[in-house]
């Protein structure tokens, strides 16, 4: 959208360190500073690839073009999170949500046609003009757990998106059992820990999917791909003729 010069976009990554604003200012190649009422930001010398980027805060970094950058520092006043992103998990190491102006367009390309799963095409009748936002979660503790929710118009279509995901891992349950054998024993072993650990669910206008993968289960597949890896070397190897 940046790219497109069509839309006024504007980015804003809030951290839970400082940021230190000499990253950008030691890049003289590709920055410069420069001033609007007032308050610093950095110009992108290429006008055409990059945004420009502003520092409200040690905390705050704001993305956009030269003009609605501007714009934004205009506008001032506190730059808080917004009440339509309050259906993300604020407390993720990673969250990211997209909320479009026209909350259609996030489900308007789904094919109409069947996909030749029923599971899937009750997914997709049920998020069809029904989903506002999507959020993703990343949190690394102990384990490394995913999170992915879906902000829906209203308490019904998030309980028929969840029964709809629901029945769609049943099905992918059943297609893993089938295919499991022909899959190397650490990415099994990946896929069988995702599995067991997911989980659905459905609160107000929020249907939500999870997993997570334990630090065991990473180090037994890093083990693993090690061991394999000459095996995926003489491959690779063999398939360009030595």
């Amino acid at each position: 959208a940046l790219a497109s010069g069509k839309e006024n976009v504007v980015i804003v990554v809030r951290l839970r360190l400082p940021f230190d604003p000499q990253v950008i200012q030691r890049r003289t190649d590709d920055f410069e500073a420069a001033t609007h009422d007032g308050k610093q930001f950095f110009r992108s010398l290429d006008a055409e690839n990059t945004p420009c980027i502003y520092l409200p805060d040690s905390k705050t970094i704001v993305l956009a073009e030269e003009e609605q950058l501007k714009a934004s520092i205009d506008e001032g006043g506190e730059l808080g999170s917004r009440p339509e992103f309050e259906f993300v998990d604020a407390s993720r190491h990673l969250a990211v949500a997209f909320i479009p102006n026209d909350p259609f367009s996030l489900t308007e390309a789904l094919p109409t046609e069947g996909s030749g799963s029923d599971a899937m095409d009750r997914l997709t009748t049920a998020v069809k003009d029904q989903l506002l936002g999507v959020g993703l979660g990343v949190s690394l503790n102990d384990s490394l757990e995913l999170e992915v929710r879906a902000l829906c118009i209203d308490d019904a279509a998030a309980t028929e998106v969840d029964a709809s995901v629901a029945d769609l891992m049943v099905e992918a349950k059943g297609l893993w059992t089938l295919a499991k054998a022909g899959v190397p024993t650490p990415i099994a072993g990946v896929v069988d820990s995702i599995i067991r650990a997911q989980k659905n669910s459905a609160q107000a206008e929020v249907a939500s999917l999870s997993t997570r993968l334990s630090a065991q289960s990473i180090e037994r597949a890093v083990e693993g791909a090690k061991e394999m890896l000459p095996m995926l070397m003489m491959g690779a190897m063999a398939g360009l003729g030595g």
